[in-house]
């Protein structure tokens, strides 16, 4: 499809400055929204509301006068790049109405019926992946994709409304308008991560397979239900108790430096709601000023997983030095952010963290650190795959068609059946499962130089802490690639993290891979 002209205008009367200003105060507002929602405080999402107040944020020649900005170049092309971002993203999703909070409305309030039961939709998951009897557990995985089914219109609507504003700002596809917003290019990206789905194939599809059997399930049968279940590994709940998790988090990064009570304009909320998410989630109102960490642990590691990954998020924006704009402090690169979210995660598969922090012992350790590699061999497959198939899905297309490709790419990847109704509910704006894929590669780099670095555990060390205090120092204003550039390496590398993986999953991919990476400083053994 041709790109539309552009309209061209002139960026005079446009002030940066207070065009920032007014991105500061919706950015509160929306975050406040968000974190109502997700904590259980409303199940009426507001978010179309605080875009209204905000629609000026959002004008064509708004958008117009960043453009043109950001290709003057110079040094404010990253932060005029990433308002850019933020503006085009604004302008899709007030093209879209009060489409993503029906839908978010929908999802907070709808009701899957289960023997006798009413589990909300935002619940199922848990219980899904909980449910030891493998008829029950398909059964009610049917029961939730039945809702998920009955909400797509809604879906659908949506990236269809988002597809014909992405043409009027003048871009070919949305492919095309995230490779100019983003500065990161989507198919190049997919490219690399084929090499590591390629590489990754053998020893995840044997680890799978060893899994699914321990449930009694043969290789091939496998539903995604059966997945969850798998990967929800509830036989390690013993380890991962709900009440210990904010000591847990505290001990983990008070070492560095980073102590939680210790922020400023931090709240921790662990308050039980009925609708509250669960797991954990990071929302930043203010950068700094006024971040939120939100727990609500259902017990098993995946709560611990997602707290320490927030924590990752959290630790990183209340170390922006206060009166960064917030175009270097919080917009921009989301793959960096991420990146710090995926290396505190990452701890979880160190055995010393677990046997320090959590009290495991060693054989326990072996088994979990091996029982984590597949589930982080599968989460990239999950998103590498995910990845692949929205490259088509913004292209165009027929729905069926997308969900036909849909099923067959994540199932192949994954080595279960995958459901096509869930073609949509994925469905990140921004290829975010490109930027958690270029944020997974960030991550592995920055374990690897911290590894070197304190090869006695870099959790333990506050010297640790200070160089990554220094990297969250730079808020934004940083991309991945400059990051990775810092410590020496030449762009982000798919090879540190296989390396990893290949470290912990017990016998699955020994051999894997090359002895050596380069880097600007030179040939390191990996």
């Amino acid at each position: 499809m041709a790109t539309r002209p552009r309209r061209r205008t002139t960026a005079r009367g446009f002030d940066r400055t207070t065009y920032e200003r007014g991105v500061a105060e919706f950015t509160a507002e929306l975050g406040e929204e968000r974190y109502r929602s997700l904590a259980g405080l409303s199940e009426v999402s507001g978010q179309a509301a605080a875009y209204g107040r905000h629609a000026d944020l959002f004008a064509a020649d708004s958008i117009e006068a960043l453009r043109s900005a950001t290709d003057v170049g110079g040094e404010d092309a990253e932060g005029n790049r990433a308002l850019l971002a933020f503006a085009s993203d604004g302008y899709l999703t007030r093209a879209t109405g009060g489409l993503p909070d029906e839908i978010a409305t929908a999802e907070s309030r709808a009701i899957i019926h289960w023997r006798g039961d009413e589990i909300r939709y935002r619940a199922a998951r848990d219980r899904i992946s909980t449910t030891g009897d493998r008829g029950e557990r398909n059964g009610l995985f049917d029961q939730w994709l039945r809702a998920v089914e009955a909400i797509n219109p809604l879906r659908i609507e949506r990236l269809e409304a988002m597809h014909d504003a992405v043409r009027d700002l003048g871009y070919a596809d949305y492919v095309e308008l995230v490779r100019a917003t983003r500065g990161w290019n989507p198919d190049e990206l997919a490219a690399t991560t084929r090499g590591a789905l390629n590489a990754s194939e053998t020893g995840y599809y044997a680890a799978m397979r060893r899994l699914l059997a321990r449930a009694g399930i043969e290789g091939g049968d496998g539903s995604l239900a059966d997945a969850w279940f798998g990967l929800r590994g509830t036989g390690w709940d013993a380890w991962f108790e709900p009440r210990r998790l904010p000591r847990t988090l505290e001990a983990t990064v008070g070492p560095l430096g980073m102590g939680i009570r210790d922020l400023e304009g931090v709240t921790l909320d662990v308050d039980p709601r009925p609708n509250k998410e669960p797991g954990a989630f990071f929302v930043a109102l203010r950068v700094p000023g006024d971040l939120r960490l939100v727990l609500n642990p259902r017990r098993g590691w995946g709560d611990s997983s997602a707290a320490l990954h927030a924590t990752g998020h959290l630790e990183h924006y209340a170390h922006v030095p206060s009166g960064t704009p917030l175009s270097a402090g919080f917009l921009g690169d989301s793959s960096v952010s991420e990146g710090y979210a995926l290396l505190m995660e990452g701890l979880l598969g160190e055995p010393g963290w677990l046997g320090e922090t959590l009290g495991m012992g060693e054989p326990a350790q072996a088994a979990f650190v091996d029982f984590l590699a597949l589930t982080s061999l599968y989460r990239l497959r999950l998103l590498g795959g995910q990845l692949i198939y929205e490259l088509g899905l913004h292209r165009g297309g027929e729905h069926a068609i997308h969900r036909a490709v849909y099923a067959g790419t994540l199932g192949l990847l994954t080595g279960v059946g995958w459901p096509e109704e869930l073609y949509l509910t994925n469905l990140d704006d921004s290829f975010r499962a490109g930027s958690s894929l270029r944020a997974t590669m960030l991550a592995g780099i920055l374990d690897q130089e911290l590894e070197r670095s304190h090869p006695d555990g870099w959790w333990r060390d506050a010297e640790a802490g200070t160089l990554l205090r220094d990297l969250f120092s730079h808020g934004s204003a940083w991309n991945a690639e400059r990051v990775v550039a810092h410590l020496g390496y030449d762009g982000l590398d798919w090879r540190p993290v296989l390396r990893k993986i290949r470290t912990q999953l017990i016998g699955e991919m020994s051999g894997y891979g090359g002895p050596n990476i380069t880097t600007r400083a030179g040939t390191r053994k990996i």
